[in-house]
């Protein structure tokens, strides 16, 4: 690969990144704390926030990640180093990749079980910790193209 367009695929990564960690700085309306104690006795509303939740990550940053690695698959010699920056950045920023067929109700169970079993990440805000639950529960397998 010539040293260009590594470096421009580099700069992308770390564009990713930094971009990742802008999101995560704003407040939120609702925090882990409501949304366990919502878990409990107001499912309705955990489904949602969680439905709002997702389909905004949806539209945003997982589009990103999407269009990220097209573009990074589009050339033929993308070495290691380069797709592990891609891989951990997607872990960093908790990106998912959600298997055919899943239903609302299923990923608040996904959601509502990791607030329970996390109770010292719960002053976050609920939407970085549905992606961080999201995120164990499916993560996305990043693979060399060929």
């Amino acid at each position: 690969m010539t040293s260009p367009t590594r470096n421009t695929l580099l700069g992308c990564v770390l564009c990713l990144i930094l971009a990742g960690y802008s999101c995560v700085a704003h407040a939120a309306f609702y925090d882990g704390n409501k949304l366990h104690e919502d878990c409990k006795r107001a499912r309705y509303f955990v489904l949602g926030y969680v439905a709002g939740a997702y389909d905004a990550a949806e539209l945003g940053q997982n589009a990103t990640f999407n269009i990220f690695w097209a573009e990074l698959s589009s050339h033929k010699e993308v070495d290691q180093k380069v797709s592990n920056a891609y891989s951990d950045s997607v872990k960093s920023l908790g990106a998912y990749c959600t298997p055919n067929g899943v239903i609302l109700n299923q990923v608040v169970d996904i959601f509502c079980q990791y607030l329970a079993a996390h109770p010292g990440e719960r002053q976050k805000s609920g939407n970085q910790l549905l992606a961080t639950a999201l995120s164990e529960a499916w993560p996305c397998k990043v693979a060399m193209p060929k």
